[in-house]
Order: structure tokens, then sequence, then C-alpha cells
């Protein structure tokens, strides 16, 4: 048989034998993000499509085909949280990126990939934003903030792009730069203290006299300068202005909003982007053209396009207006996660939930946003939402899915004022009609002062019923209970023999039954005294009488009284999340009369911070996964007694993680993916740690057909834990052996390079893997593979 036709041959053979083509899918070890691109910060216009920096990446909006591309992480951008772009003389985009590290790429738009990144390798520390971007000739001058100082970075675009210095002396203090422009040959900087020109080819620009503070703008806010017809016009506050030898004169004096941005067109004249709309001035005559809270406005062939902020891209071509959202979650900062029955991912944010479906996402707002009905359609290139009518001005602290299909979810600090709807609201994503919220109606909850609600963590015990702790409720009853039967429980301090806190901050449950319930300190107007209370009803919610309650102190061994998490892993030993740090603690037999028997009296992680947002969660495999404040990322001690990557375990200098300020964590089970919400949107991490059970089921193998020599190797998925895999001939001959010691087994995947045991590639054929477990469980599996 020829060489041509050998791939024919094998392709042929791999279907007839019952394979089915495979794509890759994710890999142990890989991260992937999501990201909320409703928030456009920017938008230019090259050629036929819309180029758009946001807070979740870059967007390309195709103005002919009307559909959306986004480009991040995985695209090769170092950051995604953007703020403006600019395309130099050579046709390149330069994407100015924000807080809390401001960064430069300098993105091919014709080959879509990043060829230069200008970061803190570049000068040696991280900077904290750039917010702005101009080219004059051969030079860029970016605005960048620098911790709390502001100033305007230089880079020399004359063959290979390179930093050549920076600015940062005015002759009056700047807070925030908002745009850099060169007009007429000078360099006009618009900033929260005034408007400052100077000449760029000026050698002394580090000079403080090199700068020009017009007359006039001191202390104004100053948006945007712009060349209308002749005459350069910006906004000094809410009003337009006409600069002219360093002196600044009113333009308009009827004009008077809230100014974000200028632009001009031929047919409308001098177009303002404003927080009552878009306007525009031609001849004299103000024209209210969009309304609503527009933050951005490039003129168009046809018209003008504008970002409405969190509302997407609206085209106006003089009479009729359309409007493009993209397909997105509702927002970054989710602060409470949740897997579906139906293994979706749903996030709670302020704005919303958001789920993610195999199409895209699919959102429900709540009632506060306008104009936000159902797509009908379900057309996922854009943004699909409902709308439910509730209020939440805090965060949503906790969302669960009971066994029926409903998720609940804590609206921490929601009012019942005038017909309001706050407190834990009910509600089946997928059937909106029966949502309902529960509040101070038949004594559900309680309230800090007759109105404001503010449920805090929720858990779900082994019998389906709901534990609520609730911070600081003029009734004092910090715990609620909504059985499984839909009826309500409660416990008073008083009924707690006053061990139960004020500010309860967690709950948890041990295999005996009983309910640990941590709390806050608090010696202000409202007294609360921490620790731990332990409730041991004795499965009779209803029944008071045969409570017992119980409580641990620092004379107990916690660490400190500000108790954040608990939570008992597979082994039924407690976790304790303190505000000095992280315990474990083994329950005594002996228990009440002794509550421990092993505690830990030097808690790890002493030197970072804890809150009472964070938490702890244990996955499947029994690893503890650790939040903490103050960007220090996500912990990990796995389940064979290790803190993973020596006690550092992920942040974003280590992985893929988007930011190290982690909000939730939750986990699927099946295949190890661990989602991990963070302040700049969703990572998610394929772990090692999928709970594949005790028996194997099919194996994925991917890709398939396996074409060789490949740079990816040939991944094996859903082994059990500690498996061995041996590739084989179909005549049984051996080829190679797969396990962890040669680092060719990861968790549930093994990896083939499509070489044998001496080294040396394969044939063409189909070969055979051997799977084996350690508890001599097997499986076999079929590789195609082609040699080109």
């Amino acid at each position: 048989m020829s060489n041509n036709l050998k791939p024919i041959f094998i392709t042929l053979l791999f279907l007839l034998i019952g394979f089915k083509p495979v794509q890759s899918q994710s890999i142990v070890g890989e991260w992937e993000n999501y990201t909320s691109i409703l928030d456009f910060r920017d938008i230019i216009q090259n050629q036929n499509y819309i180029l758009g920096a946001t807070s979740g990446g870059l967007v390309k909006f195709d103005l002919d085909e009307k559909k959306f591309n986004i480009y991040g992480l995985k695209d090769g951008l170092s950051k995604i949280d953007l703020n403006s772009l600019k395309i130099d003389k050579n046709g390149k985009l330069w994407i100015c990126s924000g807080a809390p590290v401001g960064e430069i790429n300098i993105w091919d738009i014709e080959n879509e990939e990043v060829i230069k990144v200008f970061d803190q390798n570049v000068w040696d520390e991280n900077l904290t934003s750039f917010s702005s971007i101009d080219f004059y000739q051969n030079k860029a001058f970016a605005a960048c903030q620098w911790n709390m100082d502001w100033g305007i970075f230089e880079f020399d675009c004359t063959d290979e792009y390179h930093y050549k210095d920076f600015y940062f002396n005015f002759p009056v203090n700047i807070t925030n730069i908002n745009s850099v422009k060169i007009i007429n040959d000078s360099l006009w900087l618009c900033t929260n203290s005034g408007l400052f020109v100077t000449n760029p080819d000026r050698n002394d620009l580090k000079a403080p006299e090199a700068w020009n503070l017009i007359s006039g703008s001191q202390s104004k806010i100053v948006s945007d300068i712009i060349d209308f017809n002749g005459q350069i016009i910006t906004n000094l506050n809410s009003k337009l202005y006409r600069i002219h030898k360093l002196k600044s004169d009113e333009y308009n004096s009827t004009f008077n909003f809230d100014i974000y941005n200028l632009a001009t067109s031929d047919e409308l004249g001098l177009l303002i982007a404003t927080n009552k709309g878009i306007f525009s001035i031609l001849d004299n005559t103000i024209k209210n053209n969009l309304k609503g809270n527009f933050t951005n406005v490039i003129s168009n062939d046809n018209g003008f396009i504008g970002i409405k902020y969190k509302k997407g891209l609206f085209h106006f071509d003089g009479q009729n207006e359309n409007n493009y959202i993209p397909n997105s979650m509702l927002s970054n900062i989710n602060t409470a996660l949740c897997i579906d029955n139906e293994n979706r991912l749903i996030t709670a944010s302020n704005e919303g939930f958001s789920t993610l479906t195999s199409n895209g996402w699919k959102n429900i707002v709540k009632g506060n946003f306008v104009n936000i009905t159902s797509d009908v359609n379900n057309n996922y290139n854009y943004f699909i939402a409902d709308t439910i009518d509730y209020n939440v001005s805090s965060r949503v602290f906790s969302l669960l899915q009971r066994h029926n299909g409903d998720l609940l979810a804590s609206l921490y600090g929601s009012t019942i004022q005038n017909g309001e709807k706050g407190g834990i609201l009910k509600f089946n994503p997928d059937n909106l009609e029966n949502y309902e919220t529960f509040d101070t109606t038949n004594g559900a909850i309680g309230t800090t002062d007759g109105y404001y609600l503010t449920p805090e963590i929720m858990k779900m015990d082994s019998h389906n019923n709901i534990w609520i702790a609730i911070h600081e409720t003029m009734n004092k009853r910090p715990i609620s209970i909504l059985t499984k039967d839909n009826e309500w429980e409660h416990f008073s301090i008083d009924e707690s023999n006053g061990h139960l806190s004020t500010i309860p901050t967690t709950i948890a449950f041990d295999n005996m039954g009983r309910v640990w319930i941590g709390g806050e300190t608090s010696s202000g107007s409202i007294i609360s005294k921490g620790g731990i209370a332990v409730l041991d009803y004795n499965n009779t919610l209803s029944d008071k009488t045969d409570d017992e309650w119980y409580y641990i102190s620092t004379s107990d061994g916690l660490a400190n009284p500000n108790v954040y998490s608990l939570v008992f892993d597979d082994n039924n030993i407690l976790w304790i999340m303190t505000s000095e740090g992280i315990q474990k603690a083994e329950i005594s037999a002996n228990f009440p009369n002794t509550y421990f028997s092993l505690i830990d009296d030097k808690p790890f992680f002493s030197n970072l911070s804890f809150s009472k947002e964070c938490v702890i969660k244990v996955d499947g495999r029994n690893n503890k996964w650790i939040t903490t404040a103050n960007s220090g990322g996500v912990k990990v001690y796995t389940n064979d007694d290790t803190w993973l990557n020596n006690y550092v375990g992920f942040t974003t200098e280590n992985s893929g993680l988007l930011s190290n300020d982690v909000l939730d964590i939750v986990f699927f089970e099946s295949d190890g993916r661990v989602v991990l919400s963070t302040t700049k949107g969703i990572s998610v991490y394929k772990s090692p740690y999928a709970n594949t059970g005790k028996k194997f089921k099919e194996l994925k193998i991917f890709p398939m057909p396996f074409i060789i020599p490949s740079n990816q190797p040939l991944v094996i998925d859903g082994l059990l834990p500690q498996s061995e895999v041996k590739i084989i001939t179909l005549n049984g001959s051996f080829v190679k052996h797969l396990n962890t010691k040669n680092e060719t087994v990861n968790g549930v995947q093994a990896f083939w390079d499509g070489r044998d045991s001496d080294n040396n590639l394969v044939s063409s054929g189909v070969y055979l893997c051997m799977v084996f477990s350690k508890n001599g469980e097997s499986t076999v599996g079929k590789i195609a593979v082609i040699h080109k």
C-alpha cells in the first residue's frame, strides 16, 4: 500500500470498527476562563467591524454578519480586564488593561495574535492601570496609574516597539487621566484635575514646566477633547468649552450633563456621550439622538455607534437604532456558585443569575433592570435574559439547589420596603413562573430594623432541610430552617442558652447529626460572642425539649473566637477557619465531655487575612480548598496530607486563575473540574481529582484519530485513581507503559506521545489501551493512529 493511501485506509478502518471521533477536551492541569463582556470601556472601528475593550476581553463585532467574536487569555492576551484601544500607523492594535495590573498588548489584527507585551518584565514592577493611548509620528503616549500616581509612558514605534520613558511631574497633582489625545501636533491630557497640553517633541517632559495647565480648567473633570471643524472642543465638568491659546471659553451655554466622550460626524456634527444619552450639536442645534447612560460614541459611515452601560452596542443611522449585546454572563463578580441537578454551572451576582448551558449563557436579572426580556429565538450569539422581581444591595451569600430542582439564594442586604421583595429567593431557572421570596411574612426570617434583611450562609442537611444564618436579627433568632416539608423552624439565642452568636457566619453537620454553628464577635451596639455553638436536636426539629447545646471557645483550642468557616471532611475531621488561620480538629469519642481529641495548636496561614466571606470547601476526593482575603489566592490541602504547591496553592502567578481574590468554589465531581469565582470572572481548573467511582465507565480518548508526530499527547480520560495503562498492538505486542512513576498518568488521565518504549514513533494502525486500577478493575479502549 502506498504511503498516500495509508491515512485513508486507517480512517476507513477507524470508522468501520466502531470508533466515534472525539474532539479535544480539557486536559488535567489546564485552565479555562469565563468573563462578562457586557461592560464595554472603549470601541473603535476598523474596516467593517467594531473592536471593543471590555471587562472580560477583546470583542470583535462584524457589522455585516452581526456576529461577535471574543478574545481572551487563551488567544494570547496577557490581561483581559481592558480599558482602551488604539490602532497605530502600522495597523497594529494597542490594548490597555486596567487595575490591579496595568499592561499593554500589541495585537496583530490580521493574524489575531499578540506580538508584543509591555509588562513588569519591562519596568521591573507591576503598574496599576493603563487608561488611554494615542500616537504621534513614531511615538506612543499612554496614560498610566502607578500605585496612587498618574503619568504618561512613552514608547518608540520606529522599528521594533520598545518602552522609552515615563513622565510623572506636572504643575499640579493629577488624579485620574481619562484620555490622551494628539491634536494639531500637541499632546493633550484630560484629567480629573484639569486639562494639560505640551509639545510631544520636547526633551524635557519630566519637568513640570513642560506641561501647560489650560486656564479655567484647574480642578475640573475633563473627560475628552476633540478637533471639531477646526476648533478644539472639550468638557470642563458638565459644560462644553472651546480651547484657544491656552484659554477656555464656553462653547454652548445650554448643555449641562455628565460628559464621557466626544466624537464628530459629517452628518450629525459634534457627538457627545453623556449620562442622559448621545447628543449631537450641529449649527448650534442640540439633539438627543438616543436616551440612556452612554459612556462612549464613535462616528460611523451610517450614523454612529455608542456604548450604553452594560447594554452593549447601539447603532444609530440617523433614524433607526439597533442594539447588539454579546452573549455573556451578567457580571465578573459572582459571590455564590452552584452546580445544579442538570450538571450546569449557575452563578449569582448582585445583578442576577447566569446559567452556563451547552450553547452559551442564559441569564435571570433582578427586577430593577428594565427593558430586558427573554430572547424567544434563543440566539446564543447574543445576550439572553429574563427578569424576575427581587432586590439585593450587598451580595448573594449562598446559592443551593434542592432535590426538586428549586434554587434558593440568600439575598444579603435586601429590603421589604414599599412592596420590594427580598430575603430568601426561591426559583426554578427553567420555569420562573412560580418564583417566590421568603421574608418576615409568617415569621420566616428576621430583620435588622424591620425591613432590612441579612440572610447569609445557607446549608442543606442530609434530610433536605435548609439551615440559614441570619445576621443581627431584631428578634434574636439568628438561625432559621426551611424544612423539607416547606415549614419554618427557628432557634433563638435564648433557646441556645446564650451559645448562639448574634452574627452567625457558618454552618456544618457532623456524622452524628449535630449542627455546628460558627460566629463572629462584635462589641458595638450589637453584642456577639463568636466561637462555635453545637446543637444536638435529636432529629426532632419541632420539639425543642430534647435539644442539647454546647459552646466551644478559645479555652477549648480555638485560635480565635471569630469563626468564619466550618466544614467536615470525608473522615469527619473538622476544618476551622478563624481570623487567625486554619485549624483541623478530631471530634472526641467522649463528646461532649471532651470536645476534641486533637486540635492544631498552631493554625496554618496565620500570616494571611480571612473574613466571613471566605470559605473552606471539600471536593469529592476529600481535598480541601480554602479561599483567603486580601488577594491570597486559594490554598489546597490534598487527600494525601500535602499543601499543594508547597503551601502556595493557586495564584495568578502560578496558574490560570483570573484574580487572587476568590469568592466561591464548586466542583464538577465527575470530571474533576474546579470552578473558582474571582473578582475578574470565573476560572475553571481541570484537576486530577475527578470522582470516577469504583468502576470504570467508558473511556474518553482524544484526539481521535491520533495524528503523529504531534506537539500534543493523546489523552485517555476516565481512569480510576492510581491506574496504569499498557498500550499494545492488536496482536498483543507491548508498545508502552503509562503510569504515575514516569509521569504519563495524572489523576484520571493518561498521556501518550505516540512513541513505543524505545522512544520511536509507532506505525499507523489501531492499538489497544489496557487500563488497570489498583483495586483490580480493568477496561480496554481503542486508539487509531495515523503516522504521517
